[in-house]
């Protein structure tokens, strides 16, 4: 596994500070190809970027590194459905280019970190780079490789693969699909500053169902303020769920819990918090936006929150109090 055209193993490239024993640690290492950089931008043919726990280098040359393909989910006759490894694994070499690659230690001295919380290390600084430069250096991701330093083992990193078994199967009742079609109806005759608000808040729906955690706890609420408080309070929204639901608007602030939520949005935003944030919130907050959705444009409401207020073990009343208890501590 090397990094430079000149073959620099990415070994020698690591801060000897980093561990006390090699043998039982190990350094994630991430690749960008660094399009818009050309060799003549460059002072020299590897610039060094020291920060803190972390190092980068933007490279002219090529790179090795291991690639397979992506291992996915298969559908099946049943609901259950089985993972699809990869059938091509191999260490492949770019063509001469501008690459950056950035190291950050991951098992340290026996010790190893949690993958997710590597990655958000490295999407950290990808940030950094984007606010330093643009996407100058990090135009597009090549690979995470994780190199184990005792054995020089490499593991080849992909991110969370969905299991499509943890959704509920679609409402295809002829009531369900007619809704769905009354919503999209409404959306398309929409006056135009509403229409542009329905669609910024789809597509942040659509940005959200892709990530998962914090960011898209994040970004759900994004897409849930955009399409139904204009004035960033959660009062017409709990309105709106109040009238679709045929309660009362205290009723409705109470069961849906949003000033709740918005707080704990404000706690992890504003105040630094870190809250842990269940899959069954996300599948909550999807069906109060289609809700909302349905209540705005004055649609007939499948009340998709309803039932996601309680899902197996998990009640969101529990987990609001929880959460909002963690983030005034």
């Amino acid at each position: 596994m090397t990094s430079t055209s000149g073959q620099t193993p990415f070994v020698d490239l690591i801060p000897p500070t980093w561990f006390k024993d090699p043998k039982e640690s190990s350094v994630w290492v991430r690749g960008y190809w660094s399009r818009p950089v050309l060799a003549g931008d460059l002072p020299r043919q590897r610039v060094e970027f020291n920060l803190p726990n972390a190092v980068a280098f933007l490279n002219q040359g090529s790179i090795t590194y291991a690639f397979a393909e992506r291992p996915d989910i298969e559908p099946t006759e049943t609901r259950d459905a089985r993972l699809r490894t990869p059938k091509r694994y191999e260490l492949v070499t770019s063509p001469v280019g501008t690459y950056l690659l950035v190291l950050v230690p991951h098992k340290i001295d026996g010790v190893e970190n949690r993958e997710e919380s590597t990655e958000a290390r490295l999407d950290e600084l990808e940030g950094l780079f984007v606010g330093y430069s643009g996407r100058a250096m990090v135009y597009r991701r090549l690979f995470d490789n994780v190199l184990q330093l005792g054995t020089g083992q490499i593991t080849i990193y992909f991110g969370a693969v969905d299991n499509p078994a943890w959704y509920a199967p679609p409402g295809l009742d002829i009531n369900e699909l007619s809704s769905l079609t009354a919503v999209e109806e409404a959306r398309r005759a929409a006056e135009p500053s509403l229409r542009f608000r329905l669609d910024l808040s789809l597509r942040w729906l659509a940005f959200a169902a892709r990530d998962q955690g914090v960011d898209a706890f994040l970004k759900y609420w994004v897409a849930i303020e955009t399409l139904s408080m204009p004035d960033a309070h959660v009062r017409p929204a709990n309105k709106l769920l109040a009238r679709a639901y045929g309660i009362l608007l205290d009723d409705a602030t109470q069961r849906f819990c949003l000033g709740r939520i918005q707080g704990i949005r404000g706690a992890i935003v504003h105040k630094g918090r870190r809250i842990e944030i269940p899959g069954e919130v996300t599948k909550y907050l999807e069906g109060l936006h289609f809700d909302l959705l349905s209540a705005v444009l004055e649609t007939s409401c499948l009340r998709r929150a309803l039932p996601l207020l309680t899902q197996g073990t998990f009640a969101l009343s529990t987990w609001v109090t929880q959460a909002a208890k963690a983030a005034s501590s």
